[in-house]
């Protein structure tokens, strides 16, 4: 049974052409570049939004995973983590880095998520 549209978690991004509610479940990853950010969906979508990456992390996507100081990854969309490559996969056969730094923790995190 599908959760109703109400009760799943969503994040609302401004974008240009006015607001977007995203379920988080569609949401695979988050890119920033600079004071902007592109949220990444399942369905191809791609919300460029005028935020940074660590408002992000605090407050719409706590349980989303920090890899990489431009990259936050939503759990639920990792394949794999390649730590040879150190890259993780997601779903949609995208490959996201994981910095030096993060790769202990991220890997920590990806095992309490099993």
């Amino acid at each position: 049974m599908m959760m109703s549209q109400r009760n799943q978690k969503r994040i609302t991004l401004q974008v240009k052409e006015g607001l977007v509610v995203v379920p988080l479940v569609d949401v695979l990853f988050v890119q920033s570049q600079d004071m902007w950010v592109r949220v990444y969906e399942v369905n191809g979508h791609i919300h460029h939004v005028h935020r940074t990456i660590k408002s992000l992390v605090a407050n719409e996507l706590p349980s989303f995973i920090r890899c990489h100081r431009s990259y936050l990854v939503n759990p639920i969309a990792v394949l794999m983590f390649d730590r040879v490559k150190s890259v993780l996969k997601l779903v949609d056969g995208t490959t996201v880095p994981v910095s030096r730094r993060k790769r202990s923790a991220v890997s920590k995190r990806l095992q309490k998520e099993i």
